[in-house]
């Protein structure tokens, strides 16, 4: 009985290594997104710090009611930082403003939003993730 029994205990402790090899392969690859906001001078920026991502695909900011205030598609943007209400130069393509459809979106200081970002990873192909946030805005 004896050797089943350490049979038994070593393959537990395999099964175990196995899982957590597993889990830290899987947190190398999935990515790491966020989201803070802030003010510089007259302009509301957002920083994005990520990790493990191909790029940003799209950005958009809503009042805390769902109501889109501004949407962008992006193109694999890889920056780090949006100020809001401008166009972000650094995708293969250049940004496209959605909403509003033209002019600059309403101001949001001092306000509280919800902030959406799609983005693109790989893991064995193209996968798309997206992050959400509500924030409070400087004034």
């Amino acid at each position: 009985m004896l050797p089943r029994k350490r049979i038994f205990l070593a393959g537990v402790l395999v099964l175990f290594g196995l899982g957590v090899g597993l889990v830290v392969v899987l947190d190398q690859l999935l990515p790491w997104v966020d989201v803070r906001a802030r003010v510089e001078g007259q302009d509301v920026v957002f920083d994005i710090p990520h990790i493990g991502i191909e790029g940003i695909q799209g950005f958009r900011v809503e009042d805390t009611l769902g109501r889109s205030l501004w949407t962008v598609d992006l193109c694999y943007d890889k920056g780090h930082r949006i100020t809001y209400g401008t166009l972000p130069a650094g995708g293969n393509m250049p940004a496209r403003q959605i909403l509003p459809t033209s002019g600059a979106p309403e101001d949001i200081r001092g306000r509280r939003v919800r902030v959406w970002v799609e983005y693109l990873y790989m893991v064995t192909a193209p996968c798309r993730g997206e992050f959400q946030k509500e924030l409070d805005i400087p004034q």
